[in-house]
């Protein structure tokens, strides 16, 4: 693999200025569209490794959900970091997921990584110097702002039912509640605003029923899925009632929806070395 081409193509494509904070920038791809990493991957492989043990991931990199075989082969050169996983509740024991990762390959920049299912491997932009901590809130609260549709790509159809930051030196709760109460902004217009009754709904569920699954047969009873005229009025009732919240009520859905979806599981600090004595304690 031709890594050092890659790394190229990579630091050469983010050259417009999104943004910009105290400590760093956002940088875009001059082309306004994601850089398609299974793409990228393929123009570095070289002559002949079509034979060898990256064959398999570099045949599956041709398909349209390679994603999962584009970051295996990454992470043979490079690290990359997971920095916020999603998970969304569906049916019974079905569930969907996304993540934000950082790629690190040693440009002093850190490249964001959507990692979505069914969806290519592909990079959105660019955080310069990698780690700086007002640059990488401000690049998360744009994202959130309009779904990530000004980086080309469509990050949630809901909030998530449950969000763990890993990384909250870099992205601090503070801007994730920030980013997902932009979010709703956003969806109400673009979804409609039954997605407050939807928050709603969904937090009291989980308050009465615990269980997943028992939640999921609990909305198929209410829901009259084999009924069009009554679905059709179901719907109208809950984007009727989503138009009428208050303000007041919307901040009390959305502080109960983030107060029992949102965790953090921040970096552990290296203890002192096991075995190490104290001059102090004559005992050990």
């Amino acid at each position: 693999m031709r890594w050092d081409l890659l790394a190229a193509r990579l630091q050469g494509a983010f050259t417009v200025e999104r943004l910009r904070a105290r400590d760093g920038r956002i940088l875009t791809p001059a082309s306004g569209e994601p850089l398609d990493l299974q793409e990228l991957l393929l123009e570095a492989a070289e002559e002949g490794e079509e034979d060898d043990e990256l064959g398999d991931l570099l045949a599956a990199l041709k398909g349209p959900e390679g994603a999962p075989e584009a970051l295996e082969l990454l992470e043979r050169r490079w690290a990359t970091e997971v920095v916020m996983p999603f998970e969304w509740e569906g049916f019974g024991p079905i569930s969907s997921s996304a993540q934000l990762r950082l790629l690190d390959v040693g440009d002093g920049q850190a490249y964001v990584l959507p990692v979505v299912e069914e969806a290519p491997l592909r990079t959105i932009a660019a955080i310069q110097p990698g780690k700086a901590p007002r640059a990488c809130a401000a690049f998360f609260r744009s994202l959130l702002q309009d779904n990530g549709n000004s980086y080309g790509i469509d990050l949630f159809g809901s909030l998530p039912s449950q969000t763990v930051n890993h990384r909250p030196d870099l992205v601090p709760t503070s801007a994730v509640l920030q980013g997902y109460w932009e979010w709703m902004r956003w969806a109400v217009e673009h979804i409609g605003p039954e997605v407050w009754t939807d928050l709603r709904d969904s937090v009291i569920d989980e308050l009465v029923e615990p269980d997943p699954l028992q939640r999921s047969l609990r909305l198929l009873r209410q829901v009259p899925l084999h009924d069009p005229d009554a679905l059709g009025a179901w719907l109208e009732a809950q984007e009727r009632e989503g138009t009428e919240l208050s303000e007041e009520d919307r901040l009390r859905i959305f502080q109960g929806y983030f107060s029992r979806s949102y965790v953090e599981h921040r970096p552990r600090r290296r203890s002192p070395k096991a075995g190490r004595r104290s001059r102090e304690d004559p005992h050990r």
